[in-house]
């Protein structure tokens, strides 16, 4: 028989210095929209009633408006409910779309402010949903609603128009513009034409873009859920083992659905499927009893109609051993990247080599201990590693010879199918390095299999004062969601003491530049994430008098530092290697005038959404504008330069994504003499 099961996949984060971060598998929620009955109370308008909507067809190129009143409305049974309880009445309109199309639905110069847009669905119990390609916005001048929606598929498509408990239902316009769909196909649209996947010992991820695909199957019922499957993509791979795990990554708004296929193209039988996970989340499965020789079939697609606002999944396959080949040192040879590339284990049939240690004060069983090795490729290191359903991990890194090698670190800081993590600074370039990892229990395990890796993590570049990573003085409400995240844990060990600290180990620290402008006073916000020992200076320059010290809780929160206006400071970071160790921290800074100063009412243009991933809007609220757009990162670097005609009112899109590294941004728009500048925040 052949076994299939979802499982949860080994996360890591190179700026993650807690050693108990636990795994935790996202789960999907009940229902991935409110739950809407068709039958509706009576007495409202013909429309009420999802089932009595009028159909618009449509044709590329040509706008359809739709009026309509919602004026006695009533509640479905049960209601459109929002996340808060509150119930919306609703009325129902349909648009009928004859081919794939990209699609516009604007509530521009509705008549009232109680209209509330909700979505648009296949069917009245919202058992198909298309999301819009990106975060919905009050972009028209009126506060309404536009609302792009990319490559939704022919079909009828459901608009409830909900009242606002809190506003007046009346008159509103709708206007709907499709387009053609005109993006070119994709290679692996089709089965016969599925990229093919490497099975090997560690994931090997091969990723595409699916904008262009197309739907080749119904989708498949999984863990109770049915979703969309049209743009599903394909792949094949061909088994070199009897048991292999089958991951697919989506990208940041990509929900995915993977489905395993024996058989041929023409006819496939399913082996099964995992859809466990949300947005930018991972779906893992595992296949038993495979023919190795075979090749099998996995296709993987969005959960949701119409094309995710970000398009890319990657996909792997790994062996899974059925027993462990490792027993002893210097076990099997893991390699240290830059990326946690997981290798798939298993303790089944191990015995003990080396008794157990004791690590966080305590001491388990090494009745089952097996062995890795790298070499390393850099001075730190974090070595990952997460067991099955009842494997309570531990974790040593050892240096030395197989006969005798010394233990120099541990973790032992969670339980069942958790991931246990050693963050370790101070390896020779070059030189090997051993891990063993064994159950805690005596108890043998009955999951066996585990993941591992091994990151090399370089130092941070703004560990000296000379090469300070420059930041934005924000306004005041910006701070602390604008904050800076940084890292100081793997920075060089230093001797130079801040003016209210010393230390026997020394310090670890970071630093950052910011200009004071015209302020006489800034307030310097740090919060800290994972540190054990925080301090934070504030100095007039690389080496020069401290105008701010403190350390532990004195640090933390908002300060407000005397600073001398147009001036650049330096901000350390620091920890006492005395005290404690380094890890993230958030740092915010933020003055009555900042860095960005627009020169013209913020109200002209507006950006949205924002914060965004490189995907965002620039709407005109004011007079037609012929601008230079220009977008500039924190050192002043220009990352975008384009021309833009905008009229009265108008929208243009700007796609950066993938792009644009997180952090703050200045959006520049230049029409004639008139300027204004905008933050822009990627995250």
């Amino acid at each position: 028989m052949k076994l299939f099961y979802a499982c949860s996949a080994l996360i890591l984060s190179t700026a993650a210095l807690d050693a108990s971060a636990q795994m935790l598998p996202a789960k999907r929620v009940v229902a991935h929209a409110q739950s809407v009955n068709a039958v509706a109370r009576g007495g409202g308008p013909i429309n009420d009633v999802c089932a009595n909507a009028a159909e618009y067809p449509l044709s590329a190129g040509n706008a359809v408006v739709i009026s309509g009143d919602n004026t006695g409305a009533t509640l479905d049974e049960p209601a459109l409910t929002g996340t808060d309880g509150t119930e919306f009445p609703a009325v129902w309109e349909a648009i009928v779309v004859p081919s794939c199309m990209d699609l516009t639905i604007s509530f521009c110069g509705s008549l009232y402010t109680g209209t509330t847009f909700t979505g648009l669905f296949t069917d009245c119990d919202f058992a198909g949903i298309v999301r819009p390609f990106g975060t919905e916005t009050t972009s028209c001048p009126d506060g309404q609603f536009t609302v792009t929606y990319r490559r939704v598929p022919a079909g009828t498509y459901l608009v409830p128009v909900a009242t606002d408990p809190e506003g007046t239902p009346g008159a509103y316009t709708i206007t709907v513009l499709g387009t053609n769909c005109s993006d070119p196909s994709v290679g692996n649209d089709e089965c016969d034409g599925g990229i093919d996947l490497a099975v090997g010992a560690g994931c090997v991820a091969t990723t595409v873009d699916v904008t262009g695909a197309t739907g080749s199957l119904a989708a498949a019922t999984c863990n109770d859920f049915t979703g969309t499957s049209d743009e599903d993509v394909w792949f094949s791979f061909e088994a070199t083992s009897t048991s292999v795990r089958v991951t697919a990554q989506g990208s940041e708004a990509y929900d995915a659905v993977l489905e395993i296929f024996e058989g041929d193209c023409n006819g496939l039988v399913s082996l099964g499927c995992a859809d466990g996970s949300l947005d930018g989340g991972e779906e893992s499965a595992q296949v038993s009893e495979l023919e190795i020789g075979l090749t099998y079939y996995v296709r993987v697609y969005d959960y949701y109609v119409g094309l995710p606002a970000s398009t890319e999944v990657s996909l792997c396959v790994v062996e899974v051993p059925s027993e462990t080949n490792n027993d002893e040192c210097p076990g099997t040879l893991l390699t240290m990247g830059e990326d946690c590339v997981p290798t798939l284990g298993t303790v089944a049939g191990a015995t003990e080599s080396l008794p157990g240690i004791v690590c966080n004060e305590f001491e388990g069983s090494a009745d089952d201990d097996v062995w890795h090795s790298f070499v390393a490729t850099a001075e730190n290191v974090i070595v990952a590693a997460q067991g099955g359903t009842d494997f309570d991990m531990v974790l040593e890194l050892l240096e030395g010879p197989c006969g005798n090698p010394t233990s120099i670190a541990c973790a032992d800081a969670s339980v069942d199918n958790e991931v246990e993590q050693i963050v370790f600074s101070g390896l020779e370039v070059g030189v090997t390095y051993y891990v063993r990892l064994y159950s805690f229990d005596e108890v043998v395990v009955t999951d066996p299999i585990y993941q591992i890796c091994v990151v090399a993590v370089e130092a941070p570049a703004n560990e000296d004062c000379a090469s300070a990573q420059e930041v934005d003085v924000l306004e005041p409400i910006e701070c602390p969601d604008g904050s800076v995240v940084g890292n100081n844990g793997f920075a060089a060990t230093t001797l130079d003491e801040p003016s209210c600290d010393t230390s026997t180990e020394g310090f670890k620290d970071v630093w950052y530049s910011f200009n004071s402008l015209a302020n006489a006073t800034v307030t310097v916000e740090l919060t800290n994430i994972s540190m054990t020992d925080v301090g934070m200076e504030v100095v007039d320059a690389c080496g020069g008098d401290a105008v701010f010290c403190a350390f532990g809780d004195d640090v933390l929160g908002p300060q407000d530092i005397s600073v001398d206006p147009g001036t650049e400071y330096f901000v350390r970071v620091y920890s006492n290697l005395q005290y404690g160790d380094g890890g993230d921290f958030a740092l915010c800074v933020s003055a009555a005038l900042s860095t960005v100063v627009a020169e013209m009412e913020s109200s002209t243009v507006s950006v949205f959404p924002n914060p965004n991933d490189g995907r965002f809007q620039v709407v005109n609220n004011g007079e037609a504008m012929d601008a230079i757009v220009e977008l500039f990162d924190a050192t002043g670097r220009v990352v975008m330069n384009e021309r833009v005609v905008l009229p009265a009112g108008g929208i243009h899109s700007f796609d950066q994504a993938g792009r644009l590294a997180p952090g703050t941004y200045s959006l520049r728009m230049t029409n004639g003499d008139v300027r204004t500048e905008q933050r822009v925040l990627v995250r």
